[in-house]
């Protein structure tokens, strides 16, 4: 067995509570200490600057199109690697990655938070509403603002971002939980700044902004996660903190092995943020194999779904040869994969209208030939006749699921949604999604996320009455298996052998079970039509 040997960053110069960057000092430790290593923060808060970010070319899943991202700190080909923060805080200044891993293998990131010292999006008060006005008082110390021209700016360490035309969430005063209808309802046209840290909004708020209610108000573009994985194999993420971003929360893409345990989205209250954690998902879990586990984490204040793992189909655009497949990747935020496949992975390929499989390959070699296309050659001709603009999905790239012990507390859009092939357990949960808690969908038509369940099972969980009281897409009942698929006919189950068994359901209004083309079984459950709610708080049994 390696000797771990460890490293105090104070050796290296890193030090707590100085305000000054430490991008540089730990850029020279890493690059002293690759493998076999434990790296020992001391408690205090270690602040780094965007710009002495490094600047390297990632294509990130869900996530707006970049030629670069900004990074803090890189962990590159490294092996049997612990960062371990003893509590420590990571304060970002501006738009980044704050820890990227690429290619590690026996990764640990431990007992650290993560925050900006300028979030990356806002919140409001309400004082009044009119019904076609709404005025919000937005506290400028933590989140400076103003109006020019009936727009809302946002000023930010690194340049101004604007009001986002839609997908704010509103919180109820009292509960600090997500509103009743009160996910996408705040849509403004144009505000008018009264006073200072007091603007007016105008438009539609006969149905939201209640006063006394906290609005969250989107601003910055998705285009750095807070921690990324790509090509990693037996990662763990062990007792994190996680009090914003910019976009995802944590994203793992075209990995191997991931363990999320003791994982926290939580608001910094000392910060004056009351309701407001990350700014889209928690976790993305894109195009990974092997097991998956998340365990005791709690979710809360994310603009976006807490857990979304899935693939991504290629659309097949023409052939070269009997063995070659032009491909292309079709939405602007999941594109320009080197990953996406490696020889000898195994591929299924799909109707897009029925998403019925019609043939299978093996992957001989896969490469970019531009940012949306790429070609991928195969072991055998094919034994099938391609349909017109036939989907291909890497089934090597599908992961198990153990989702065991976490609470899904208030946060805008679904709890979580998963589309994978590989056996799934979703047991001992609590859900208090403003939109559906459970969501199995998959498409050809939008994110082209990909994915037949095979083989889940959902038992012993808890489901509020806070399970959807918002609607996001399609209206869905609090646990949805809705695969978008354009031409239904006589459909054959696209999601099969799916059990719900042994839960308790609290139903405020929406139906309990909303499915189409999927194989369900329903037993044993226990329904309450209930307008109760429920205090939870942020540890999980």
């Amino acid at each position: 067995m390696s000797v771990i040997k460890t490293v105090c960053v104070r050796e290296f110069g890193i030090l707590p509570d100085t305000g000054l960057d430490c991008s540089e000092s730990v850029r020279a430790m890493l690059a002293e200490h690759s493998k076999n290593c434990t790296f020992l923060f001391e408690p205090g808060c270690y602040d780094f600057f965007y710009q002495n970010a490094l600047r390297q070319p990632y294509a990130l899943s869900n996530t707006i199109w970049l030629d670069e991202r900004k990074i803090a700190i890189l962990l590159k080909n490294m092996k049997n690697i612990v960062f371990d923060g003893q509590g420590a805080m990571l304060l970002f200044h501006g738009q980044m990655i704050a820890v990227a891993a690429d290619h590690c293998e026996a990764l640990t990131i431990r007992n650290l938070r993560f925050d900006w010292s300028v979030p990356l999006s806002a919140e409001g008060t309400v004082l009044h509403n009119t019904g076609d006005t709404a005025d919000l008082v937005i506290d400028q110390r933590f989140f400076p603002c103003t109006e020019r021209n009936g727009v809302l700016w946002f000023q930010m360490e690194d340049g101004e971002t604007e009001l986002a035309i839609c997908a704010h969430s509103e919180f109820e005063a009292g509960s600090m939980k997500m509103a009743i209808g009160g996910g996408d309802a705040f849509r403004p046209t144009t505000v008018k700044q009264l006073e200072s840290g007091v603007f007016r909004f105008c438009g539609d708020f006969s149905h939201c902004a209640k006063p006394g209610n906290i609005i969250v108000l989107r601003h910055t573009p998705r285009t750095h996660c807070c921690l990324f994985a790509e090509k990693c194999k037996d990662t763990i993420f062990c007792n994190l903190t996680i009090h914003n971003s910019g976009g995802l929360g944590i994203l793992a893409q075209f990995c191997e092995a991931l363990h999320f345990e003791g994982v926290r989205f939580l608001p910094n209250r000392i910060r004056g943020r009351r309701v407001l954690s990350g700014h889209d998902d928690g976790l993305q879990l894109s195009n990974n194999r092997g097991n998956i586990t998340v365990e005791r984490c709690y979710f809360y204040g994310l603009m976006d779904d807490p857990i979304n793992l899935h693939g991504t189909y290629i659309k097949v655009s023409g052939t070269a040869g009997d063995r070659t497949l032009r491909g292309r990747f079709m939405h602007e935020q999941s594109t320009g994969f080197r990953c996406w496949a490696e020889p000898g992975d195994q591929l299924a390929l799909t109707d897009p209208d029925t998403l019925v499989e019609i043939g299978a390959a093996t992957v001989e070699s896969y490469g970019l030939t531009g940012r949306d296309e790429c070609l991928i050659a195969l072991t055998e001709p094919l034994t099938t006749k391609l349909c017109p603009c036939c989907i291909v999905e890497n089934v090597s790239n599908t992961a198990a699921l153990t989702c065991r012990s976490n609470v899904f507390g208030s946060c805008r859009g679904r709890g979580l949604l998963v589309t994978t092939r590989q056996r799934v357990l979703i047991e001992h949960n609590l859900f208090e999604s403003s939109g559906a808690a459970i969501l199995i969908s998959g498409d050809a038509c939008s994110w082209y996320e990909s994915g037949p369940c095979c083989d889940v099972l959902v038992r012993r969980n808890i489901f509020t009455d806070r399970c959807g009281t918002s609607v996001y897409g399609r209206p869905a009942g609090t646990i949805s298996i809705c695969p978008e698929i354009k031409q239904k006919g006589e459909m054959k189950p696209f999601h099969r052998n799916i059990r719900i068994e042994d839960n308790d359901f609290y139903a405020y209004q929406m139906p309990i079970l909303d499915t189409l083309g999927a194989d369900v079984t329903f037993f044993g459950n226990r329904i309450l039509r209930s307008t109760i709610t429920y205090d939870i708080g942020e540890t999980v049994g």
